[in-house]
């Protein structure tokens, strides 16, 4: 196995005299292995070195990386493959280099997480001192190579690691600084992948991990940062007032009031009237769900058909939901149609464009088998997932109450549960959530219009 080794790295400084093989859309990285791990003083967090696949045929490697030597010290580096046979390893703290190589004979790699990100090598890094400004762990590109069972490089794309001072976030919602009960509040980073947290107590350390958007009920301040491998941002401060809302004034009765004085009589407030149905949609006049999808339609987000008819009480299908959702977005409806499903030719005309669109934002998407099923009907679990997905809620683990809990899938847990404690999705009154029951229009447009906060 040493002579291996060693013949692994005499084609590593002769690459110059060596074909290249190419992989489509091979990338090599590296990347934080938990985002639970912290890069602050004191601590140990790992660095794995990453594929993008994991069939790539890679037989050997050697790679060398460049990192801070005044910020980190890198303890070990290993590889992750069980089967393999190390060769060298030479890691100098002083320059702040490290090389390592080994031989893994095209072994299936592991995939890290379920991230897609399927691990190669893992190194041990010690934080020496407070990450106060942007910092890489790089590749050195020269020094960086993958062979294939032929003892050929592999071509590929070399991904390093930014460690970042997230950006400090920002308020995405309410738009302005007050709000009216019911309203939501929301902040994000403009760092990918960071965590936000808040306070409302001037003072504490924000502990609180946002997840989807907070419920406003009262004159609040909220203190937030942004997170990410445990680097904090700098604090920002939203102050948000309940909007005064114009109350009726009880009035004298008319008798008078006080030496030669007159009371004024308060007139009573003139309600509000309900959004007015339009005639030719006569079958949603007297529905529950009547005021929401008046809403929609006077937005132009629904429409009717051809006969005048909503039909509320009818199964939302895919290409149906398609519409609304693109629609609701604001989005357009595609003018190139490049969609590759099976049953394409099931896909009414009318709704190609947006269920286009629907799949180039990723709100919906195809089956195992290659098909959309434009006509099959959507259940609550479905809807969950294109509610959230499209309108940004992030997903929540919050453990959910329902007598049938457990029937929820694990894909749509995250989702249901981040529709329920955001109150867009409710449960029955019999303490049910009823996962796979297929939704109707009507239901379908209550959500929307919670969504939209309309």
């Amino acid at each position: 196995m040493k002579k291996i080794i060693s013949i692994l790295l005499v084609l590593v400084l002769s690459l110059s005299m060596i074909t290249v093989t190419y992989a489509d859309d091979m990338q090599i990285g590296l990347m934080v292995r938990a985002l639970s791990e912290k890069i602050v003083p004191g601590e140990t967090f790992r660095v794995i070195l990453f594929a993008n696949s994991d069939s790539y045929p890679i037989y050997s490697y050697q790679f060398k990386i460049n990192f801070d030597n005044s910020y980190f010290k890198l303890e070990n580096v290993y590889s992750s493959v069980n089967s393999s046979y190390e060769g060298l390893k030479a890691i100098d703290n002083e320059q702040g280099t490290a090389t390592f190589s080994a031989f893994i004979n095209g072994a299936v790699l592991t995939e890290n997480n379920n991230d897609h990100n399927y691990k190669i090598a893992t190194m041990e890094f010690e934080t020496l001192r407070e990450i106060d400004e942007n910092k890489t762990i790089s590749f050195d590109s020269n020094e960086t190579v993958f062979l294939n069972q032929a003892g050929l490089p592999i071509d590929a794309q070399l991904n390093d690691l930014e460690i970042v001072i997230p950006e400090a976030p920002t308020k995405k919602s309410p738009t302005k600084d007050s709000f009216v009960i019911g309203d939501y509040a929301k902040f994000a980073s403009a760092t990918k992948d960071a965590d936000i947290y808040y306070t409302t107590t001037s003072g504490d350390e924000p502990t609180s991990k946002q997840n989807g958007s907070i419920k406003l009920t009262k004159n609040v301040t909220f203190y937030v940062v942004a997170r990410k491998y445990g680097i904090q941002s700098r604090m920002s401060t939203f102050k948000l007032s309940l909007k005064k809302q114009n109350m009726p004034i009880s009035g004298g009765d008319g008798t008078g009031s006080g030496a030669g004085t007159t009371a004024t009589p308060t007139p009573t407030p003139t309600p509000t009237p309900a959004p007015e149905t339009p005639a030719k949609y006569a079958d949603i006049q007297k529905h529950w769900a009547r005021d929401n999808m008046i809403k929609l339609i006077n937005k132009g987000i629904v429409s009717g058909y051809e006969d005048g008819s909503v039909k509320p009480d009818n199964q939302i299908t895919r290409q149906e939901i398609a519409k609304l959702i693109v629609s609701a977005l604001d989005a357009q409806p595609a003018d190139t149609i490049e969609l590759t499903f099976t049953d394409n030719a099931d896909i009414a005309d009318w709704a190609k464009g947006y269920v286009q669109t629907a799949v180039n934002l990723g709100i919906l998407n195809g089956y195992d088998d290659g098909s959309f099923k434009p006509t099959q009907s959507v259940t609550r679990n479905e809807l969950a997932k294109i509610a959230m997905s499209a309108f940004k809620y992030e997903t929540a683990q919050d453990k959910l109450s329902f007598s049938d809990e457990a029937t929820i899938p694990a894909w749509a847990y995250g989702y249901v549960s981040s529709a329920v404690i955001n109150g867009i999705i409710n449960g029955y009154e019999d303490n049910t959530f009823k996962p796979y029951r297929n939704v109707t229009r009507a239901e379908t447009c209550t959500i929307l219009v919670k969504c939209l906060k309309l």
